[in-house]
Formats: C-alpha cells, sequence, structure tokens
C-alpha cells in the first residue's frame, strides 16, 4: 500500500495502481476492473474477487508464511519454486517465457532458470521451446555443446524453425 492506493505486482511485472471506490471495493486501473474484498465475521479480509468472479472463485488472503513461486525464485529456495510452479501448471510458453525473463536478468541467477527450465521439460517434452529455452540457457553459462545439444533437440521437435537454426549457427 501507498498513500491512499493499493500497489498489486503479478509475477514480478510492472506496478498496476488500485484506488478504492467504495468501502471494500477497489479497481485495478490497468483493467478497468473492479475488486471486492471479502471478511470474515471478525472483519479481516480473508479473499479478493474480480467482478468477473463469483465467490467461490475469490482468490484467498495468503498465510503470513506462504510464498509464490516468484517469490522463493527470488529467496533462492529453488526446491520450493520448482514445487510451486509444477502445481500452477503453466503451458509451455508460459513457464519459458518466465524461464527467458530470469535468463535476461544481470546478473543472471542460473539456478533459478534451471529451476523453471526443469519444470518445463518435465511438464512439456515434446516441446520445441523449451529445448530451445535450454539451448538459451547453456549459451548464457558458456556450455556451447550442451547449448548445441538442446537446439538440435528443439528442431526435431519442430524441423525448419528458423530461429533456432539462426542461434544454433550463432554458436
Amino acid at each position: 500500500s501507498e498513500g491512499s492506493y493499493l500497489v498489486e505486482n503479478i509475477n514480478d511485472g510492472r506496478d498496476i495502481y488500485c484506488f478504492p471506490i467504495a468501502q471494500d471495493t477497489i479497481v485495478f486501473t490497468d483493467y478497468n476492473v473492479k475488486g471486492y474484498f471479502a471478511r470474515s465475521s471478525v472483519g479481516q479480509v480473508i479473499s479478493l474477487r474480480s467482478e468477473y468472479q463469483n465467490e467461490t472463485q475469490a482468490m484467498p488472503k495468503m498465510k503470513t508464511n506462504e510464498f509464490t513461486p516468484s517469490e522463493h525464485l527470488k529467496a533462492k529456495r529453488y526446491t520450493e519454486a520448482k514445487e510451486g510452479f509444477k502445481k500452477l501448471n503453466l503451458n509451455e510458453y508460459q513457464i519459458t517465457y518466465l524461464a527467458y525473463d530470469w535468463l535476461n536478468k544481470k546478473p543472471i541467477d542460473a539456478l533459478a532458470v534451471k529451476a523453471l527450465l526443469e519444470v518445463a521439460v518435465e511438464q512439456h517434452p515434446k516441446s520445441s521451446i523449451v529445448y530451445s529455452r535450454w539451448g538459451d540457457f547453456y549459451k548464457a553459462i558458456g556450455d556451447n555443446q550442451a547449448a548445441a545439444k538442446s537446439y538440435k533437440k528443439s528442431l526435431d521437435l519442430e524441423p525448419g524453425n528458423k530461429d533456432v537454426i539462426e542461434s544454433l549457427r550463432k554458436l
């Protein structure tokens, strides 16, 4: 919370400002969507839902000692992060986008990227993009032999992918 508004942040994206418009009602400015807080019988906030969700779809308030998978990654708790990401069942583009994002942070947290890619390959073993990201990872840490192997696996799954062919050529 900052001043008279809340700041929301999803998966390390940009800040989203939320302004109160009524008791227990906010508006998410970036989306022009209303959010509603639910309270317990003693008045504590217990959940938040958007105007497009009913009460059974509300997002429960996290416990003080509960963390998102991304928060675990930031804290270098890689095992906990992997378990959390596994439960999210992200598609191959979502999980590899996160890995790509972490790959481009300076300095690189190679163990965070590796944790994400291990979940990606476990859940999407036949996805070309997963092996392409593994190639990017290995290239970033200086293991060109492993990078080439990963890019070739990506091409086996998606022959003719110009981006992967170019990445392989640049090794």
